[in-house]
């Protein structure tokens, strides 16, 4: 039996032969299906009929020109003609014309590369394959652009590898891959001998010399030589070989020792018996390359390449290599880890361990796709509920059935369309699960059940589901709580709007530092759209495309935010008109400057098919703050309410001598004085092609791009030349990475000055500054650095700077790059004095977004044109905005406080919303800020706070709107109020219209059931039924988490919560020690999601009977309160498997709970209204 973890079936494993003998994945139940489905199903003809159509071309070939066809392992590849650069003639033009790989390539013209802008070819001249020594050739010079093979380096002083690019994607990835699979599909479906012999040919050429290929030094990737591993192609890109070359060897395998043909042609060829070549020499390799690693990939790459040799080779004969077994087992609990990643690498909603939605919902695939092959070897995980999960979150990540968010390297300002949809994800779940849900969206996407060889689904269940159900989905303002994602929602089918807020991780790859930005959808497109995946990964995109400043945030003192920790969120709130969500992030964004950081977006309907987005950004700390904003990438843009100045005469934000995308003089200023330091200038530090992990042993290191070295070699010493420093007392700021395990050291000396700083774990992993005082008695020229000890896993230092302010926790400014100003340019200024406003206008469409703020929000505003990712479509400019706030340029203080009130509406013709004020109050708590939103037909009163007990009074004109709570509005018609809502609140009064309500309510958990995801809390909910589908709050002084509430039963005083298929465990695994005196539990290691910010959460031990919760976290070791005997009496091996295991848990016993109530009214007509609540509620309004 193959036993794994719970809820993981065990199967029997079916014996094997001692090698392969048959076909093992094509086995004789699939081709009975096949035939079946040929001779009954009238669109089978047409599979047939282009699988014939596309191995006509390579049938025409004689055995030696096929043969000849394939590069031999010295022709140089090469990803990218060049990497950044673009065309010799258009530059990066090519990049907006054609994508990220934008040549125009096909077999007809061979080794020709064609410019999408101007229709250029390259190279001039006519290759003559093959060159296999084209790797260690000297490229071509000259005029003119000539390539035999290694490339050419034009009068620019670029290297273009137009020839190795041609071999990699068009020879390599279009041609001899598709000829192998359209070869061995057009056998399978006709049996004609003919295409399995030509599939042989290529398959046993690519065989005999697969051992050759060596990616790294064969190829031009980003640098030359490439240094990244793979054979004929990158490790990334030879998984989808690895289960071509694969699969078409099974389908033709019968016919392998039944052409006398096949067997004479190699056999000139030096193969005497090709299926132990394909085999011996490349199938096992493959194996082999895997497990140590050679080939890998994004997450599940590797181990459905793994699945697809372990199920193709079908062997049990260890001498004859790895078993299948082995493979099996390797993919489970080996290196592959798909027991792990399924409990530690997707979030509870099913996202996967990375931010971006795209590289994410790759993960869900690969695992659908790994969980259809498992059986095959006697495993299945469908049972395992984060499964289903991975096919539910591309449509909850869907707002407005429009776009998913373009979060960190995803989508475009033109949006990122459906991710995470796929007939191969809601197919297989509706089949396993039957949730209506998966039915609509393959009815949504007009999916396509016919397939020869995979059964996704039953399309006859999913019309009738349909049938029943309708096709819709039910979008509705929702909480994606794991991975951190809140969604307004607003409007019905054809006239939707929503609003995104992103407060989650953004740490797992591919994220940028982006905590609570925005992004918004309406009229079927983004209003608000984020830059997406970047053109490429260079100093473009570290400083400006993942930057803070392109996001809908505010940067503080210039500088990006300084972790991607996840965010909370306070409230999510949904009423029939407004839907509002509030999140906290100081401790994430900016937890060295900030004690507050925190969003709070309403978006509120003005009528059935239009809505506003209220936005109200409060931050505390700094010296600077820049609310950036930015409309969609529409041709006109103005602005009202106030006069921009001048267009800046050159250079960019970041100063006039600094030009666009580059850098400020060798050392920047401080504010206040002093110097940051360059530390890449230093000559001792390695900045070579090789992966930063190999120049860091040896030295220190540039690690990425940026400002950023590291170094893991003890005694490692680099110099830093600097602009003379003069005699006196300075503070230096030294900005470090702490692992929150070991301790560094680190000798710093300043002229003739030598101080030691050392860091140890301070419970947080993540960037910190650490400093020291230098009392220099003569000037200073340079600083030097020697890595006294390294206990951590490195010593990485992001920025240096030296201050004459000696009181300072951290320096005023660090690298201005990270500040993303240089991206900025045609620089213009303006200080409103009133309420001002900026529109993007579409005018064909007459479509148009505005922005509104009341003049109080900032001091000045600065406005500027940005350059988008270089994608197809894109425009060349983009108007950003940036609403400032700072303290006088003298001043030691950095206590800045800004609160920016913002309404930004999508419209058609003219704007609903007609101006945006600030009104006043004498009695406002502190945070509180009351809002006055003037519309064509009505007006919105607003009061926002802090809490759900903060009161005020405002006043507008000669009305006064008092209220107590989080969140209240009333809408009014002259001066009747025709609408008012409560979001955690309990009083409200405009005029004679009074509403109270009783407070939200809140509590502690009693108890946890993980069995059916469900909590038990002190007290009765007064309305459980009105807690469906909202969501509640849960946590501690260390942590805060939310969950979507699916059941509520109130009985004994007590109400029970489910969460239905949502699982609080958020990791598992082994334990290796425990300390009672030290408190500690060490495990072997911690999970993908969340990046392991466990402070708070809880620890349980294998039969989930015990929990404990986590203080601290270092390293891989858990530090534990509350543990009523000895540590190793509760982590035992009750199951007796040998392994002693550790759950997890997002909400413990003793967790505070509340659960933000909402409250809203509406006046159908006179003296009726129309009253939603959660809580007790009373109203008084005056009769009519």
């Amino acid at each position: 039996m193959t036993r794994y973890l719970p809820v993981i079936l065990a199967l029997t494993v079916t014996a094997m032969a001692s090698a392969k003998t048959d076909r093992s994945y094509y086995d004789d139940e699939l081709m009975a299906r096949v035939r079946q489905i040929l001779a009954t199903e009238e669109w089978a003809a047409g599979e047939v009929e282009a699988a014939v159509s596309g191995a006509e071309r390579w049938v025409a070939m004689s055995d030696q020109e096929l043969w000849d066809f394939v590069p031999p392992p010295g022709q140089l590849r090469a990803l990218n003609v060049s990497f950044g650069v673009g065309c010799p003639e258009h530059g990066e033009e090519v990049f907006r014309a054609g994508g990220h790989y934008p040549w125009i390539m096909s077999t007809d013209e061979p080794f020709k590369v064609k410019c999408p802008v101007g229709g250029e070819v390259y190279p001039r001249n006519d290759f003559e394959p093959w060159n296999a020594h084209a790797y260690t050739d000297e490229p071509e010079t000259g005029p003119e652009p000539i390539d035999y093979g290694a490339g050419w380096v034009g009068p620019d002083g670029k290297r273009y590898f137009f020839v190795a690019h041609y071999i990699f994607w068009q020879r390599w990835q279009r041609d001899i891959n598709s000829a192998i699979s359209s070869l061995s599909r057009a056998y399978l479906l006709t049996d004609e001998p003919v295409y399995a012999h030509k599939c042989a040919v290529l398959l046993a050429k690519i065989a005999q010399d697969y051992r050759e290929y060596d990616y790294p030094s064969q190829a031009y990737h980003h640098n030359w030589p490439s240094n990244i591993n793979g054979r004929m192609v990158d490790y990334i890109w030879m998984n989808g070989w690895i289960g071509n070359i694969a699969t078409a060897y099974d389908a033709i395998y019968p016919a392998l020792d039944q052409d006398a043909e096949l067997t004479g042609f190699l056999s000139d060829q030096g193969i005497e018996n090709v299926r132990r070549t394909i085999e011996q020499e490349m199938l096992m390799v493959m194996a082999d390359d895997i497990m140590r690693k050679f080939i890998w990939g994004n997450t599940g790459m590797y181990q459905r390449s793994m699945a697809w040799l372990a199920v193709v080779l079908d062997n049990d004969d260890p001498a004859y290599g790895s078993t299948t077994a082995q493979m099996r087992d390797w993919i489970m609990t080996g290196d592959g880890d798909v027991e792990y990643l399924l409990w530690n690498g997707f979030y509870r909603d099913g996202h996967g361990g990375e931010s971006s939605p795209g590289y994410s919902s790759g993960w869900c695939v690969n695992f659908y796709q790994i969980a259809t092959l498992l059986p095959k070897l006697g495993v299945d995980i469908w049972a395992n509920p984060k499964v289903k999960k991975m096919a539910d979150i591309g449509l909850d990540l869907y707002v407005a059935g429009t776009n998913c968010p373009s979060i960190g390297d995803a989508g475009s300002i033109q949006g990122a369309g459906r991710v995470g949809w796929s007939y191969v994800l809601q197919g297989p779940a509706f089949e396993h699960y039957g949730d209506p849900r998966h039915a609509q969206a393959l009815a949504i996407m007009n999916a396509r059940a016919e397939d020869l060889f995979e059964t996704y689904y039953d399309p006859a269940e999913v019309d009738a589901v349909v049938a029943e159900v309708g096709e819709e989905l039910d979008y509705r303002t929702r909480n994606l709580g794991g991975y951190g994602l809140g969604v307004l929602e607003a409007g019905e089918e054809g006239n939707r709007r929503g609003v995104s807020m992103y407060y989650g991780f953004a740490g797992g790859g591919h994220g940028h530092f982006d905590r609570l930005t925005l992004e918004m959808q309406a009229f079927g497109r983004p209003m608000m759209p984020d830059m997406g995946y970047p053109a490429h990964w260079l100093e473009k995109n570290t400083y400006w495309t993942s930057n803070t400043i392109s996001h809908y945030a505010v940067v503080v003192d210039q500088h990006r935010q300084e972790t991607m920790n996840r965010a909370f969120l306070n409230t999510l709130a949904r009423s029939p008109q407004v839907q509002l969500m509030d999140s906290e992030a100081a401790h994430a964004a900016y937890p060295s400057v900030c004690s507050l950081y925190r969003r709070t977006s309403t978006l509120i309907d003005t009528g059935f098919d239009n809505s506003y987005l209220l936005d109200i950004f409060r931050v505390n700390g700094g010296y600077q703050h820049d609310y950036s904003f930015h409309g969609p990438p529409f041709p006109e843009f103005t602005v009202s309410g106030a006069e921009p100045g001048p267009v800046q005469a050159e250079g960019t934000l970041m100063g006039e001598d600094v030009p666009f995308g580059g850098a400020p003089s060798a050392e920047s200023a401080i504010r206040g004085g002093g110097l940051v330091l360059p530390l890449r200038d230093s000559e001792d530090v390695l900045q070579d092609a090789r992966p930063y992990a190999e120049r860091g042993a040896e030295a220190w290191a540039s690690y990425y791009s940026g400002n950023a070295i590291l170094t893991q070699k003890q005694g490692a010493t680099m110099t830093l030349p600097i602009a003379e420093l003069p005699a006196g007392s300075w503070k230096l700021f030294m900005e470090v990475y702490d692992y929150n395990v070991g301790s560094n050291a680190l000798e710093v000396r300043v002229g003739d000055v030598t101080r030691v700083l050392t860091w140890e774990p301070s419970g947080t992993v993540g960037f910190r500054w650490i400093s020291e005082v230098f009392e220099l008695a003569a000037p200073a020229t340079e600083v030097t650095l020697t890595a006294n000890e390294i206990g951590q896993s490195w010593a990485l230092i992001n920025n240096i700077a030296l201050s004459s302010d000696l009181n300072a926790d951290r320096p005023r400014s660090v690298d201005v790059r990270t500040s993303g100003f240089q991206y900025l340019y045609n620089v213009r200024r303006m200080t409103p004095e009133g309420t001002w406003s900026a529109t993007w206008r579409k005018p064909d469409e007459d479509l148009a977004l505005t922005l509104w703020m009341p003049g109080e929000s900032a001091s000045e505003v600065i406005l500027a044109d940005a350059e988008p990712e270089l994608q197809p479509g894109a425009p060349e400019s983009l108007q950003y905005l940036l609403a400032r706030n700072e303290v006088a340029a003298d001043s030691t203080e950095s206590d800045l406080s800004s609160t920016y009130v913002a309404v930004a509406e999508p419209h058609k013709g003219a704007a609903n919303v007609r101006t945006v004020e600030r009104m006043q109050s004498g009695d406002a708590a502190e945070g509180a800020v009351g809002v006055a939103v003037r519309r064509a037909d009505a007006l919105d009163l607003v009061h926002s706070a802090l809490s759900g007990d903060a009161a005020a009074t405002w006043r507008d004109g000669e009305r006064e709107l008092a209220a107590a709570g989080e969140f209240a509005m009333v809408t009014l018609d002259g001066d009747e109020v025709t609408r008012a809502c409560l979001v955690n609140a309990t009083s409200l009064r405009c005029g004679a219209f009074k509403l109270t309500a009783a407070p939200s309510p809140q509590g502690h958990v009693l108890s946890v059931d993980h069995a059916t995801n469900a909590i038990v809390l002190d007290g009765e909910l007064p309305v459980p039924e009105a807690a469906i589908d909202r969501v509640l709050i849960v946590g501690n002084e260390l942590q805060q988490t939310s969950y979507t509430i699916v059941g509520a039963q109130v009985a004994d005083g007590r109400t029970t919560l489910s969460f239905g298929d949502t699982l609080m465990l958020v990791q598992m695994g082994p334990v290796e020690a425990t300390d009672d005196a030290a408190g500690t539990v060490a495990v072997s290691k911690l999970g993908r999601v969340d990046g392991a910010q466990h402070r708070g959460r809880w620890l349980l031990n294998e039969d989930r009977s015990v929990a404990l919760r986590i203080t601290n976290v270092a390293g891989s070791t858990f530090t534990v309160e509350g543990a009523q005997q000895p540590l190793d009496a509760i982590f035992t091996d009750p199951d007796g498997d040998g392994r002693r295991q550790f759950w997890v848990s997002d909400i413990g016993p003793g967790d505070g709970w509340r659960l933000p109530a909402v409250t809203f009214v509406e006046r159908v007509r006179p003296n009726f209204y129309r009253v939603e609540a959660m809580t007790e509620v009373e109203l008084s309004v005056p009769w009519e």
